[in-house]
């Protein structure tokens, strides 16, 4: 479409032959056929074909609050007849609708870097990639979608924020002790080294690989088919009468943050909502939370359901780990149920009223305070330097 000089030009060459063609002025008549020729010049110009292919690389996840690297490598870029070529990018409505990344040059064909940053769990859309044809007189211009991958949304998962967090003391011996207890009913000769691991506290020293250790100047022991697969539960509260969106998003980061240190502890880790369940296992030396992370990036809040006492987690012998928020009378008291307490269990309360019981491996987060300082106070340690200065 023209621009707004190409419409001044128009309207000059409209003008001008009006003007000709009643009092006969040839050189009028001349200049405006000149500036309507350059102005159809433009416009058979700006619509020849542009082949332009880009591709448009981003990392598949990203956590919370940092800057995504956007990298748009052009493939082919063909400009005839001194055509520049602008380039826009699609971003999300929260922050400018285009981001306008400049002149690309047919002769270097650059990759062009930038970054955005996340600002919101789940998923992260930027495209389509938009290419700006003008013609040399910047008289007409055209937009059209880029060729290439660029051509179309790209998704960027977010992982919710979390720090770093410490067990408590019983919870990490447990998981240790729970191990070693099978492995005594279990004969030595039927015990089958499958690999190695990192120590976890209540490991039988006995089963140390020293010449492992040195290597990787940490403890490690020897991993048995028969090992006992000590598991932890991670709960999170979704009911929407629990929270509000706000402190929803600090439960949901306090989530994370304790499936993380379980996974540094535990064979398996599961995390547990009212919509359902996803597990990760030991694989090697370490345990990848990904799943986690990926299933807590797009968790939300359910609308209000009955509190029934079966909906709760049963820990069957794992370690339970509780993030909740504002409790129904109901709800108090299946949390306060003997059979429950009795279990294993460590609960993150979110909460502006009445609060669970102190002690019994509960910490109450109140409106203004962080979630690593209240949860490492009552564990009686040092905040984590990691964690300071973060939510």
């Amino acid at each position: 479409m023209p621009r707004p000089i190409g419409l001044m030009t128009l309207f000059l060459a409209l003008l001008g032959g009006t003007a000709s063609w009643i009092w006969g002025l040839p050189a009028v008549f001349l200049a405006s056929a000149v500036c309507a020729a350059l102005l159809l010049f433009s416009l058979m110009t700006v619509h020849l074909p542009l082949r332009v292919d880009v591709e448009r690389m981003t990392p598949a996840r990203a956590p919370l609050g940092t800057q995504v690297l956007v990298t748009l490598e052009f493939r082919i870029l063909r400009k005839l007849f001194g055509r520049s070529v602008e380039v826009q990018e699609r971003l999300p409505p929260e922050r400018s609708p285009i981001l306008n990344l400049g002149w690309v040059s047919e002769r270097e064909l650059k990759p062009l870097t930038y970054h955005i940053e996340a600002r919101k769990r789940g998923f992260l859309e930027v495209g389509p990639l938009y290419l700006i044809t003008t013609d040399p007189f910047d008289l007409a211009r055209r937009t059209k979608v880029a060729g290439g991958s660029a051509a179309g949304v790209s998704r960027i998962l977010v992982w919710p924020h979390f720090v770093d967090v410490s067990l408590p003391e019983a919870a990490a011996e447990n998981a240790g002790a729970l191990r070693n207890q099978i492995l005594k009913q279990v004969p030595a000769s039927e015990e089958e080294f499958v690999g190695l691991r990192e120590y976890a506290v209540g490991d039988d020293p006995r089963r140390i690989h020293w010449p492992s250790s040195a290597r990787h100047r940490e403890l490690m022991v020897r991993q048995l088919e028969h090992d006992i697969e000590e598991e932890a539960v991670v709960y999170l509260e979704t009911d929407s009468r629990a929270a509000t969106p706000e402190t929803f998003e600090e439960m949901v980061s306090a989530a994370a943050s304790l499936a993380v240190a379980c996974c540094g502890y535990f064979h398996r880790t599961k995390l547990l909502t009212r919509t359902g369940s996803v597990s990760v296992t030991r694989g090697g030396l370490k345990t990848d939370p990904s799943a986690i992370l990926d299933s807590l990036s797009l968790v939300a809040q359910q609308a209000g359901e009955p509190f029934e006492e079966d909906r709760y987690p049963v820990s069957n012998g794992a370690t339970l780990f509780a993030v909740l928020g504002e409790l129904t009378l109901r709800a108090h008291a299946v949390w306060n149920h003997p059979t429950l307490s009795t279990r294993k269990r460590f609960v993150a309360q979110f909460t502006e009223g009445e609060a669970l019981p102190a002690g019994q491996g509960t910490v109450t987060i109140r409106p203004g305070e962080r979630f690593a300082e209240r949860w490492e106070a009552a564990l009686d340690t040092p905040v984590p330097e990691a964690s300071l200065g973060r939510g």
